[in-house]
């Protein structure tokens, strides 16, 4: 069975002529999927969100509560991420098994319109950093030098510029343009789901509930995550090759846990090697830290702080005279 999207890998070539990149053998080790480690995956977030919201109703209280936004929401992330992995086809080797899996457990949850976003997610591995690629309008350099580097990333975490007003626009009902006869009856589907997910809860007196424990977090630190992890992972970077046309970060534990979680800081490496699923990612990273010239081209940063810095810094030299 093919998977999703091309799993093309990439081998930029340092500056003494020398490649730098895996050898097949450390390569095909890492992209071989386990699916009952990616299903076991998928439950486990799914466990973790049910007992944050049966402890919080249980010993109620106002600041129990906001951890819990805090915690559900980045479990929410973590169902984004791997909704990702599902896009590439990564969850497990059977296609239609991974779509529905994706599409059902992780992608809709969360609002995101799966095969729309594929096809857009493909054009981003093809066309990185040009003009065709979807992505490249909200991330691309000169926005920092605008309104200032802070001013912008502001507007950006706050949803308040246009590129990002889209973005939700596009979560919400995905992108006409790009549907396929195939694709269109998608968008019933989804709402055919959201119906059921809907009734069930009226029927069982869980509107509230939904509300409190789902909504809520989606909307507050789901939102702030999705947006932190797509500008680091692209915004306020220049370059000419997939070592730095994105950037890698090397957050700490609680930023793994709260921020990015599923290994999703990686993307560097998930640009060379697009068929490593995300529990291999922190792995595939190691190795290549040990090729020669790669931590040296390589755009890691230390921590979301240090990327904060870097756009600071980003946008002040370009708005400079």
């Amino acid at each position: 069975m093919m998977r999703a999207i091309e799993t093309t890998t990439y081998a930029p070539d340092a500056p003494d002529g020398t490649t730098v990149g895996l050898p097949a053998m450390v390569v095909r080790r890492l992209s071989h999927l386990h699916p009952r480690l990616g299903v076991a995956h998928i439950l486990l977030e799914w466990a973790a969100i049910v007992v944050a919201a049966w402890v919080t109703e249980t010993f109620w209280h106002p600041l129990l509560y906001a951890v819990a936004v805090v915690w559900i929401g980045s479990r929410q992330h973590a169902l984004a991420v791997m909704a990702h992995d599902g896009v590439h086809g990564l969850i497990v080797r059977n296609r239609r098994a991974n779509d529905l899996l994706a599409e059902l457990l992780l992608a809709w949850p969360v609002l995101m319109p799966f095969r729309s976003y594929r096809h857009v997610h493909r054009l981003h591995h093809r066309h990185l950093g040009t003009e065709r690629d979807p992505d490249f309008a909200r991330n691309r350099p000169e926005r920092l030098g605008r309104r200032g580097g802070a001013t912008e990333f502001a507007r950006i975490m706050l949803g308040l510029n246009a590129e990002q007003r889209g973005l939700l626009a596009f979560f919400g009902s995905g992108d006409a343009a790009i549907e396929t006869e195939t694709l269109r009856a998608r968008p019933w589907l989804r709402g055919a789901y959201y119906a059921v997910v809907l009734g069930v809860a009226w029927t069982f007196g869980g509107l509230s509930l939904l509300g409190q424990y789902w909504l809520v977090p989606l909307c507050t630190w789901f939102l702030f995550c999705m947006r932190l992890k797509g500008t680091a992972e692209h915004f306020a970077v220049e370059g000419s090759d997939a070592l730095n046309l994105s950037r890698s970060i090397r957050p700490g534990p609680l930023a793994r846990l709260l921020i990015a979680p599923k290994q999703v800081y990686c993307h560097i490496e998930h640009h060379l090697y697009p068929s490593v699923p995300h529990y291999r990612l922190r792995e595939l990273q190691d190795e290549l830290m040990k090729q020669p010239g790669y931590a040296e081209r390589a755009h890691v940063t230390g921590s979301y702080f240090a990327f904060l810095r870097e756009c600071a810094r980003f946008g002040s030299v370009r708005s400079a005279p």
